[in-house]
């Protein structure tokens, strides 16, 4: 009985050194990085954490959860009050980098919203599989698994590109059936020789029917995604529901793929009109990742 009570206290005591011994640190996102500041000193400490004040409350602006954010806050303060500044100013980073992974998570959100609306728009769907991974990438957001959300996220952007072009090649199969075989279905030998002929020509007219609508979807995509920019707008100098500076930074990635469009959309055009596209620009442009 004796025995039993001492290993019971000995597990407790153990199990209290282990939580001491914790911190939020052990489990921050594998991309967090600590820059040391020019000068550890309670001033930066102090700055350190009204800084981190203001990010946990732009975060709830934002409507995002923010449990781990509020133990990381209560750490170091905790670490401020034992003296240990460069603990308070490293916790401090943590929650300014969760907040910039936080806000950029969900601007990626976004713009894989608008993609989705736009291959509706045109006729399109996504399956069930690309809205099952979103919310799994959103229910891992809100438990602040950052890594894991943006895996998720990443993925679900593969799968609708993947759609997309499983659909397109669909319709061509559905569009030549109509178009040809069910024209020469009859004359066997006649429709051989036709396929010889013809298939160039089908290919051509195909080819262009794809790039008029790659452009088309292309430009839904940027008018959407000003759209966007401009409820941003809104939200930063009308309702003043977000600081300045996180505006600039949102829109700029929003810009960033507007201006990814803008770069594709002129050589898609050119092509459709026939002129040769030199391959080393065609690569440049279309090679990297969307």
């Amino acid at each position: 009985m004796k025995r039993g009570i001492i290993l019971l206290v000995f597990c407790l005591l153990m199990g209290a050194f282990v939580i001491a011994e914790f911190s939020v640190l052990d489990i921050a996102p594998k991309g967090f990085v600590y820059d040391p500041p020019e000068e550890i000193s309670e001033e930066t400490a102090i700055l350190a954490l009204d800084g981190a004040e203001v990010d946990i409350q732009e975060m709830k602006d934002f409507g995002f959860i923010t449990l781990f954010p509020n133990d990381a806050l209560i750490e170091a303060k905790k670490s401020y009050d034992s003296g240990d500044y460069e603990q308070t100013i490293k916790v401090t980073q943590l929650i300014s980098y969760i907040k910039e992974e936080k806000i950029n998570f969900f601007d990626r959100v976004k713009l894989l919203e608008v993609k989705k609306q736009v291959m509706v728009e045109k006729g399109m769907k996504s399956s069930d599989d690309v809205d099952a991974m979103m919310s799994q990438a959103m229910n891992a957001f809100n438990l602040d698994q950052i890594d894991e959300a943006n895996e998720m996220l990443e993925k679900s952007n593969e799968m609708l590109e993947d759609e997309e072009k499983e659909q397109s090649r669909l319709r061509v199969i559905t569009l030549l059936s109509k178009n040809f075989f069910a024209r020469y279905w009859w004359q066997s030998l006649i429709v051989l020789v036709l396929l010889i002929v013809t298939t160039p020509l089908v290919f051509k007219k195909w080819h262009k029917r794809r790039l008029k609508k790659t452009i088309t979807r292309l430009k839904l995509e940027a008018k959407k995604t000003k759209e966007v920019i401009k409820k941003l707008q809104k939200e930063c100098f009308v309702d003043r529901k977000i600081t300045t500076k996180s505006y600039q930074e949102r829109a700029a990635k929003y810009e960033e793929r507007i201006a990814e469009i803008k770069q594709k959309v002129p050589v898609l055009e050119s092509e459709l009109r026939g002129e040769k596209v030199k391959e080393s620009k065609f690569k440049e442009i279309f090679g990297k990742k969307k």
